[in-house]
């Protein structure tokens, strides 16, 4: 089971730390440094926990240059082999009327239609100026031609869809706990203040229905959830998804991913590599279908229970007949290694001699060259990796200490 998570907080990360604004003040370095500090963590743990994620993009890709700077060229197009990276080129505009005027729609919508906007390759040929050492030109190239692959635009008419789903639910009423009533005032009479409130609801309707109709999850904390559908369990299981995880962390007596990040030794290599092994792909499938499914609040009992009820190849029927059949040239093998040449015509004695040593080499070779097949996959090999990701950590915090004590 494929997970795909929508993740619009580097956008948002890059639109506000990054792009500077007259109107709006800078923000101050350490709030700069905190934030970032929260958004690689997140980065960090989405990669492990989701397939694919899907980064929102508005203008110039600079999501994409803070992915160039944690993973480099070369990291960078190994996930997008992997299908781990997807672009939402966003073109869709929403806004409200400032002045007031009697029987016009207070909200307005559209799209941007800027090359940066509208143009995917103008997208990231743009993101590529905002690196302080861009990549090679061939490297661009190859780039931009494996990204529009993985590009997409928003439905062309959603912005106007938020805006009539967002007089429906003025006009019955479900928007009355934010202060919106349509018993105060009619949609068309709206003051300033409640335009501002309903522009806001419209952009997360956006949004929202964009999810819906992509089929993907996301983090997002929509603050007017209550008048969405709730049957649709699709949009929030990603922090469901997150939630169960770290309820198996506290289980196998770890961290939860945002914790284990490390503060140096290149964590987003780590990443890469932990995340490409079958073993994590297995992973991913299994707690995404633990987290769909009906027992999902009893993901402890589903972790115990695929530990307990794993089968590895030597235990099936066809993996019986394979080890008893590589057993039996193997413990030949070894003993013609033993005895040399004359084992092979020593007769019965001669073999008689040979078990001891050939029964020793059978069980060595069971023990270290096919171990890793007589037990199944279970979720518990991810935990393991991760497990060893942290005692690395804890060695180079402990290694630096140790050098600045000297």
């Amino acid at each position: 089971m494929n997970s795909t998570i929508y993740n619009s907080e580097l956008n948002d990360f890059s639109r506000k730390f990054l792009v500077k604004s007259p109107a709006v003040p800078a923000p101050s370095p350490y709030e700069f440094i905190a934030q970032r500090r929260v958004i690689d963590a997140s980065l960090f743990e989405s990669f492990l926990l989701f397939d694919t994620l899907s980064f929102k993009v508005h203008g110039e890709n600079i999501p994409l240059v803070i992915l160039l700077n944690h993973f480099g060229v070369k990291g960078v197009e190994a996930l997008l082999d992997q299908n781990a990276l997807k672009f939402i080129l966003w073109d869709q505009m929403l806004g409200h009327m400032v002045d007031d005027i009697d029987g016009i729609d207070p909200l307005t919508h559209g799209h941007y239609n800027s090359p940066a906007h509208s143009d995917p390759e103008e997208s990231i040929r743009l993101g590529f100026n905002w690196m302080s050492k861009p990549p090679r030109t061939s490297d661009k190239k190859n780039l931009i031609r494996k990204i529009i692959d993985v590009y997409s635009m928003p439905e062309k008419n959603l912005s106007s869809k938020a805006v009539a789903l967002s007089k429906s639910a003025y006009d019955s009423g479900k928007l009355e706990v934010y202060g919106l009533s349509p018993e105060k005032s009619t949609y068309r009479e709206l003051d300033l203040d409640g335009r501002k409130m309903l522009c806001e609801c419209a952009e997360e309707i956006l949004q929202y229905t964009h999810l819906i109709d992509s089929n993907m999850s996301s983090y997002s904390n929509f603050e007017f959830y209550q008048i969405f559908n709730d049957s649709n369990r699709k949009i929030h299981e990603a922090a469901n998804l997150q939630e169960n995880f770290n309820e198996l962390s506290k289980l196998e007596n770890i961290p939860d991913l945002n914790q284990m990040f490390p503060d140096d030794s290149k964590p987003f290599d780590k990443v890469l590599k932990l995340r490409n092994k079958s073993s994590s792909k297995k992973f991913r499938s299994w707690l995404a279908e633990c987290t769909n499914s009906e027992d999902s609040l009893e993901i402890t009992k589903e972790y115990v229970d695929a530990i307990a009820n794993s089968k590895g190849f030597f235990q099936t029927k066809m993996g019986r007949f394979t080890k008893n059949v590589a057993m039996s040239a193997v413990g030949v093998g070894v003993g013609l290694l033993v005895a040399g040449p004359a084992g092979a015509v020593g007769g019965a004695g001669a073999a008689k001699l040979l078990e001891p040593a050939a029964d020793f080499g059978l069980d060595m070779l069971d023990e270290f060259v096919l171990s890793g097949l007589t037990k199944g996959w279970t979720p518990k090999i991810f935990f393991d990796d991760l497990t060893k990701l942290e005692k690395f950590n804890e060695s180079k915090h402990s290694g630096a200490e140790n050098c600045a004590g000297v």
